[in-house]
């Protein structure tokens, strides 16, 4: 379980017919923080959506955060626009 990277790791060897890809090559967007420090430990990138009443002392350790992904702007992260 969360923050264990394992669940990232898994997930990520189900893209591209399996191959393994590099960690830091996954987006992930999470809304906890044990996910956060989960998918940091996997070496993958974060993008946290946290829950608008969540203490600004659980906030952080994300490379990016936005109040919804309504918000996300893909270009930030290297990503074609929408």
């Amino acid at each position: 379980s969360k923050p264990d990277p394992e669940i990232f790791q898994v997930a990520a060897r189900r893209f591209e017919g399996g191959e393994v890809l590099d960690p830091a090559c996954v987006l992930v967007f999470e809304d906890a923080p044990s996910g956060v420090q989960a998918a940091r430990a996997a070496g993958m990138q974060v993008c946290h959506v946290p829950d608008p009443k969540l203490e600004e002392a659980l906030r952080g350790g994300s490379y990016g955060e936005v109040r919804s992904l309504e918000e996300f702007k893909p270009e930030e992260w290297g990503l074609p626009a929408f």
